[in-house]
């Protein structure tokens, strides 16, 4: 190959390694996004609109049987509030945003901002619309009005020093405030003056809903309080009615209201006086706004574009926004077609055509909960294992066999003639026989296994609690402890081949770690940030990524140098729990699956014939940086063949020479990072340096 071959190469590389980062990821599952829904309203005709974190707005025009994801008045706010104005004026309607008001006249179809900067509010933020053209927006801080349809605001003064949680009007004219401080205030007049109607009874935030003049219904942290009098006094009906604080109360008349909190919500068929939870789905993790009809129909908004409608109160629910969006924490694929994914509440998904359409094949046992382990052997053939059972499927998920032997799984890995599953109780067991019989071999003194990997049918490897890695080198007859620097929990380790590996620590850090000979030594390697990292993948001993994240974002970063420095290449809409790739000869497709059943693609396509048949090695450059010459260390020896190159990261050449020789250098070289080449026959080394 002449060198201008090479160029062309380097040039390959270097656009590989920035095409991650300009790549569009697309979310393959469950919905195009994720997002946590907080307030759902609808009109007397039956149009809905509910509104949520990152833009989300979707619309239904039949009670919510279905629901249509629209163009966000703004893609970039988080909406709190939505309602539709009273009356005749069915399709007029106004949302509530971290920083604005929009109103729409189609029922949310097209929105209009409106004057008025909501940043004033603070938090808890209160939407009520009286007519087409009055509107009463608040927050912690202020209370606005306008009659104009937008176009001016008055200020409404809150009862002096209170910070405002919640606030209902009924009319023009009359309102009731839930304080902060545990206070209930009263206006007749449209809040040019308020009353307090109790001052002694709480002492924590009021969230409060009337039904009519005379009805209310309010929680107080833990406690269910009514009145019947117009807020005159107030009644604890029960003092432990909820877990905590709630998040919205929906009345649908004087005996029936439901609560939302948490990831729970409750209902009250007489008054108050009993109040039943219910898990409206197992996947919501925070229940928001409510809606309810006089007849019994209610709406909840909830985690990962979920929105849950009940026919009998608020008994039980059903995702009117479809989707299985259980956490998953496995995602397998065999080819570039054929994937798995699998998680909590034994969800299983398959998919023939690289994620482009998820099936959700699964079986729907109640006595097999969370999957923590899994391994995809063919397209038709998956093995998982988790919490007290093992199982497998040789036809695609039509059948699923138990399989008698692993208990407590925490990690599957399958070789060419066997599949092992590693064990939260210490164990490592093996079968060859597809199942029928395991052997079990105890790892000395560890209780908790968490993941194992197999880079060859001989070698394979596990981690666990208190800083173990073990090692096997005949197929699991033997394993034997190996040091590890640290004591942390180890999470999971991921093999390139027999001797480079890396294993990712159970905690918030920086910090994964990697071998190069075979775990004798390990070497810390730091990455651009904190964050509960879950699993690293390699297709060279350059070329790898690490998966993760922390509070609810998703995180992977990609190394083009062996490790020694990382980049971030995507941000996901949820926690990266686990990540998948496959190499084609055109493209190398990246996957990751988390909560809320999110599953993300990314592509990143390879220039067809250029890599060929090379192998890739790490290029040891110092000084680095330097000031322009320096030095080849630890790689080679080189044959008189090899050729160097250096190249800018735009593609530029900016050096080139036959051989290796000792000192390599330029004139006055250009500050910047720069990439070494070395070719060598079939084998490239790869560096980064930085010239100062």
């Amino acid at each position: 190959m002449q060198i201008r071959n090479i160029a062309t190469l380097l040039f390959v590389l270097l656009v590989w390694a920035s095409a991650i980062n300009a790549q569009n990821w697309v979310r393959q599952y469950p919905n195009p996004t994720i997002s946590q829904m907080r307030d759902v309203a609808f009109n007397t005709a039956g149009l809905g609109i509910a509104v949520g974190d990152k833009g989300a707005v979707v619309l239904s025009s039949n009670w919510g049987e279905t629901w249509l994801l629209a163009n966000a008045p703004d893609p970039f706010q988080q909406f709190f509030r939505v309602a539709f104005a009273p009356g005749n004026n069915a399709s007029v309607a106004y949302t509530l945003s971290n920083n604005y008001v929009f109103t729409s006249t189609d029922a949310g179809t097209s929105w209009t901002q409106v004057n008025f900067n909501a940043g004033v509010l603070g938090a808890d933020r209160c939407l009520q619309v009286l007519s087409a053209s009055e509107v009463v927006v608040a927050g912690t801080n202020k209370i606005f009005r306008t009659t104009d349809a937008g176009v001016n605001w008055t200020e409404i003064l809150k009862p002096n020093g209170i910070q405002l949680h919640s606030l209902q009007f009924l009319g023009s004219q009359q309102a009731w405030l839930g304080g902060k401080n545990g206070h209930i205030y009263h206006t007749s007049d449209g809040g040019s003056s308020w009353q307090v109607q109790d001052t002694t009874q709480f002492t924590e935030q009021v969230k409060l809903c009337f039904l009519d003049a005379s009805t209310g219904y309010a929680g107080v942290n833990r406690k269910l309080v009514k009145t019947t009098d117009g807020g005159l006094t107030w009644s604890v009906l029960q003092e432990t009615a909820f877990g905590s604080h709630i998040n919205d109360i929906a009345i649908i008349d004087a005996s029936n209201v439901v609560f939302t909190q948490g990831n729970r919500t409750y209902y009250t068929h007489d008054g108050g006086t009993s109040t039943t939870q219910v898990r409206p789905t197992l996947y919501a993790d925070v229940n928001e706004g409510a809606f309810a009809l006089a007849d019994g129909q209610v709406w909840v908004c909830s985690s990962y574009f979920t929105l849950v409608k009940s026919d009998n109160g608020g008994e039980d629910y059903v995702d009117q926004i479809p989707g299985n969006k259980n956490s998953l924490s496995q995602i397998e694929f065999v080819d570039a077609n054929h994937g798995w994914a699998a998680g909590f509440d034994f969800t299983i998904l398959r998919t023939a055509d690289g994620g482009a359409n998820w099936e959700d094949i699964s079986p729907g046992m109640n006595n097999w909960q969370t999957v923590r382990g899994a391994a995809a052997v063919t397209a038709d053939e998956f093995w998982v294992g988790g919490d007290g059972f093992m199982v497998k499927t040789t036809d695609g998920g039509a059948n699923w066999t138990l399989l008698n032997g692993p208990s407590a799984v925490s990690g599957v890995e399958a070789t060419s003639n066997a599949v092992f599953a590693c064990s939260s109780s210490g164990g490592v067991y093996k079968t060859s026989d597809g199942g029928q019989t395991w052997l079990l071999t105890e790892i000395l003194n560890q209780s908790f296994l968490s993941d194992i990997q197999f880079p060859s049918d001989n070698t394979g490897y596990v981690v666990g609690f208190g800083g173990l890695v073990a090692k096997t080198t005949n197929a699991g007859a033997n394993w034997s402890i190996l040091p590890f620097p640290i004591t942390d929990n180890l999470l999971s380790v991921w093999f390139l081949n027999e001797n480079t590996g890396w294993v990712t620590v159970d905690k918030f850090s920086n910090a994964l770690y990697q071998t190069t000979d075979g775990g004798q030594t390990w070497t810390p390697s730091t990455l651009p940030s904190s964050a509960y990292w879950r699993s690293t993948r390699f297709t060279d001993a350059l070329n790898g990524w690490a998966a993760g994240g922390s509070s609810g974002v998703g995180r992977v970063v990609r190394t083009t140098d062996g490790g020694a420095s990382w980049e971030e290449v995507h941000m996901a809409g949820q926690f990266a729990v686990d990540f998948e790739f496959i190499e084609t000869s055109n493209a190398l497709s990246l996957w990751l699956c988390g909560p809320g059943g999110n599953i993300e693609n990314g592509l990143l396509p390879i220039a067809s014939g250029v890599l060929g048949n090379f192998v890739s090695a790490p290029l040891a450059l110092y000084p680095n940086p330097s000031q322009g010459s320096f030095h080849i260390s630890g790689s080679g020896p080189f044959s008189p063949n090899a050729q160097v190159e250096v190249v800018d990261l735009r593609g530029r050449v900016v050096l080139q020479c036959a051989g290796v020789p000792e000192e390599i250098g330029w004139q006055h070289p250009t500050p910047g990072l720069y990439i070494v080449c070395v070719r060598d026959e079939n084998r490239i080394y790869m560096g980064k340096i930085a010239v100062e």
